[in-house]
């Protein structure tokens, strides 16, 4: 009996937390092996001990979902993991406690599993905290040892630590490919705050690692015997009281670093942009390397570095510096806020407000994406566009609030309402938002190679407002006054319209002013009376939507039921009676 009684009690409390999980959209992840696919349905889902994908498994965590650990709790991947995420809807890493922290992401062996290529696609890693002994106390986000299958692309990893190595990301003989990654606000005790590369030849295209920290050296990346290709990137804003901020190159690494950016970086002791140490070997290529604390290259004795059409800044009379090599202000957009983007504020006019670094990248580059030679730096200035003038009809309106987007690029024009957006070349839809102001968008818009599309000009009209007009009666003699007419966050009382010889009340109107261009529901209310909605009004602009007629019906009852209350005795008050009713 008793026996059966646990057992009651067991399914009772199975079934209980079920229940809680399917009507709080959660669900719960005991430790153990994982696989088969997480969906929105779950969300989010709650990690509550050590979990692992097993060699041959796979786990696919769908878009959206949200992955919270409860505990300082790894996720061990020796099978398949397909993170993918899609554009405005990621997949979120996080601890429940950020305090606590998780204990990452840690792939292991996947190279020699037989196992298919692992995804991390639109995800946001945070919170991660290596601690512990080793290997346990590298890599705060993601940890890799003999595992290069995988990809990582257009994801985030912040706020993760390290009381060792790899603050965001350890990699151990993994060759791991990068994509368009942000790494940022991470920190290692040890070396190495965004990055750190043992024996490991990752491929970094358009990455941002910035405001890392680190202890020791490379608070961006430090590479150990390992030789990263790094292009399109920008590494700014690090922090070390070592060696290399920017990337510490160490026992034989020979990283090869093009058309990057390296700004704003702090080494307390040598190379705030970049540390060339212990025979290793650092080509840079097209790359800008300014405003870093102290000396922005430090090249050790037994190592170098070669450095061909880059702007370097105290470069002049350096050994490495080479071919195409240029010590001029690279003119960034906004450094102060983290923008560097090389600018040319008179395009095209050829004077000094172009960048030193536009078309001056190797000759025997690829071209940039608008067809001119090759730009230094991580973000090229694209000399084919659209330009144009935008015009406020009517209003008081500001031209320059005026936002312009054509091609996932959003500017304000300027005081006469000229804008102009660089492009590579393709066909576009352009168009102009302010509030208060309608216009359509020019679409089919051709951009050609070296050439700006030019006479684009968009109106923007004043979006006057529609009037919703309508009469309002009552059924019996209540007060037509009192109803409330109510549309599109806007409310109204109806007003009497009389005749002009007798000057007897003909009919009560209401008027609703509401931006024109939407449809809305009008409702009428009044206390003692049903109220009534007219759904889908169209209102255009600078006209009157006429006819929505209101009949209001007074709320009626069945019966009721009277009497007297009459106290005997005592010193009862009869108005505190209360007096209820029930079926029989």
């Amino acid at each position: 009996m008793q026996e059966d009684a646990m057992k009651k009690l067991i399914l009772f409390v199975s079934m209980t937390f079920l229940l809680t999980s399917l009507l709080t959209g959660q669900t719960h992840i005991p430790a153990g092996n994982v696989n088969g696919t997480w969906n929105v349905a779950g969300s989010p889902y709650i990690v509550d001990g050590e979990i692992q994908i097993i060699v041959g498994d796979q786990l696919t965590i769908d878009p959206g979902i949200s992955v919270e650990f409860s505990g300082h709790y790894k996720f061990i991947i020796k099978g398949r993991l397909l993170a993918e995420g899609a554009l405005g809807n990621n997949i979120t890493f996080s601890a429940q406690t950020p305090a606590t922290g998780w204990h990452g992401l840690r792939f292991i062996d996947t190279n020699t599993n037989g196992q298919d290529s692992s995804k991390i696609v639109y995800c946001e890693i945070e919170d991660g905290k290596a601690t512990g002994t080793s290997p346990d106390y590298r890599g705060g986000g993601i940890y890799c040892s003999n595992s290069s299958d995988i990809l990582i692309r257009n994801s985030t990893l912040s706020n993760n630590s390290a009381i060792s190595n790899g603050g965001a990301i350890y990699l151990s003989e993994s060759d791991v490919v990068f994509n368009n990654v942000i790494i940022t606000d991470n920190t290692a005790s040890g070396a190495g705050g965004g990055i750190y590369l043992y024996d490991s030849d990752p491929v970094l295209n358009e990455v941002i690692i910035s405001n890392n920290t680190a202890t020791y050296d490379g608070a961006g990346i430090n590479c150990f015997n390992s030789n990263p290709t790094i292009t399109c990137s920008q590494i700014y804003g690090n922090t070390t009281q070592w060696n290399g901020a920017g990337i510490s190159c160490y026992n034989n690494s020979t990283p090869v670093i093009q058309n990057s950016t390296f700004s704003n970086n702090l080494a307390f002791q040598n190379g705030s942009a970049i540390a060339v140490l212990y025979n290793s070997d650092v080509t840079l290529l097209n790359c800008i390397i300014w405003n870093n604390a102290n000396n922005g290259i430090y090249v050790e004795s037994a190592s170098s570095l070669t450095a061909t059409y880059s702007d370097i800044m105290n470069g002049t009379g350096q050994s490495y510096f080479g071919t195409g090599c240029i010590d001029d202000d690279p003119l960034f957009a906004d450094p102060v806020n983290d923008d560097y983007q090389i600018t040319w504020a008179n395009f095209p006019v050829q004077d000094s407000t172009k960048s030193p670094c536009i078309n001056t990248g190797d000759p025997a580059s690829p071209l940039d994406l608008d067809g001119t030679r090759a730009d230094m730096g991580a973000l090229p200035f694209l000399q084919s566009g659209i330009s144009g003038t935008i015009t406020l009809q009517g209003g008081t309106g500001n031209v320059q609030n005026v936002e312009v987007s054509a091609g996932g690029i959003t500017l304000n024009p300027n005081a006469a309402g000229e804008y102009l957006i660089n492009l590579a070349p393709g066909t576009y839809t352009v168009t102009a938002t302010l509030d208060g102001y309608t216009a359509d968008p020019v679409t089919g818009v051709p951009v050609n190679l070296g050439q700006v599309t030019t006479g684009i000009d968009i109106t923007l009209n004043e979006i006057l407002p529609g009037e919703i007009v309508g009469q309002v009666a009552l059924e019996g003699l209540g007060n037509v006054t009192e109803v409330q007419i109510t549309a599109g966050g806007e409310s109204t009382n109806p007003y009497p319209v009389y005749d002009p010889y007798s000057g007897n009340v003909l009919y009560y109107e209401y008027l609703l002013a509401l931006p024109g261009g939407a449809t809305y529901d009008v409702t009428a209310t009044k206390a003692g009376y049903q109220d009534s909605t007219i759904t889908d009004v169209v209102v255009v602009s600078g006209q009157q939507t006429t006819g929505n007629n209101f009949l209001l019906l007074l709320i009626k009852y069945d019966g009721w039921i009277s009497g007297t209350i009459t106290l005997k005795g005592g010193a009862g008050v009869v108005t505190n009676v209360e007096v209820t009713s029930d079926t029989v």
